[in-house]
């Protein structure tokens, strides 16, 4: 234990005898290796974040997450067709989990909001991802069959429910009052409130908040610094070393 505290403690002195003797060296090599780490920071692709929030009322986030992934492998092979979206580098879901709900809470559970994060080297292009990805889900043919499946169950529901209605309730829809109903056409009348306004609210992917455009970038110069700096120092001591060698 003694002799690893004078090994620790004679290297401590050592470190600080190097850099009192080469000081100026040091100097000059960190802050030419910051430069050199920030130049690489300034001139390498910049990726901005940005994120917008969705909601479905035909999917459940997890079943959104399954295209998401299709498109980040598309992005991956650069075969999107979209424009702004050949700027991105990832697509994810960062709200809420994508795990799959319980089948008594499935319904409930694609109510949720569906935050979704975009990576892009064009924060210019932000605003036009939302109505790309709302066309994408909407073009998705799979996702279209469910959508006109979903909204002809919901449609021959309304007519099942307004046949059960008085003939003179019937013919009043728009006009008819719930105190001059029967108990059983009250149940009715918002049994049908219900089913329409599913009906209209019905959506594969609809934009609650577009995304906007970012001004910060992913990473930060900070990291970019100091290997730089970190960098050039070791390797100025290599090359010193390998002359006086």
């Amino acid at each position: 234990m003694k002799e690893e505290e004078i090994n620790i403690s004679s290297l401590l002195k050592f470190i600080a005898k190097t850099i009192k003797s080469h000081f100026l060296l040091i100097l000059i090599a960190g802050i030419s290796g910051a430069i050199i780490g920030y130049s690489f920071y300034s001139f390498k692709t910049p990726v901005y974040k940005t994120s917008a929030i969705f909601q479905s009322t035909l999917l459940h986030p997890f079943e959104v997450q399954s295209t998401v992934n299709q498109l980040n492998d598309q992005l991956k092979n650069s075969s999107s067709e979209f424009q702004s979206l050949k700027f991105c580098r990832n697509i994810e879901i960062i709200a809420p989990s994508n795990i799959k709900p319980e089948e008594d809470d499935f319904e409930k559970s694609k109510m949720h909001f569906i935050t979704i994060a975009i990576e892009t080297v064009n924060p210019e292009a932000s605003y036009k991802m939302s109505n790309e990805l709302v066309s994408i889900f909407k073009d998705n043919s799979k996702l279209s069959e469910m959508f006109e499946s979903r909204k002809a169950v919901l449609t021959r529901h309304i007519s099942r429910l307004e046949k059960k209605l008085s003939d003179e309730s019937r013919n009043n829809l728009n006009n008819v009052t719930i105190q001059n109903l029967s108990q059983s056409e009250k149940s009715l009348f918002t049994e049908l409130a219900e089913v329409e306004l599913a009906l209209s609210e019905l959506s594969i992917l609809k934009e609650i908040k577009p995304f906007y455009t970012p001004t910060n970038r992913v990473s930060s110069p900070s990291l970019f610094i100091i290997i730089g700096a970190l960098g050039v120092i070791i390797l100025t001591f290599i090359v010193r070393w390998i002359i006086k060698s």
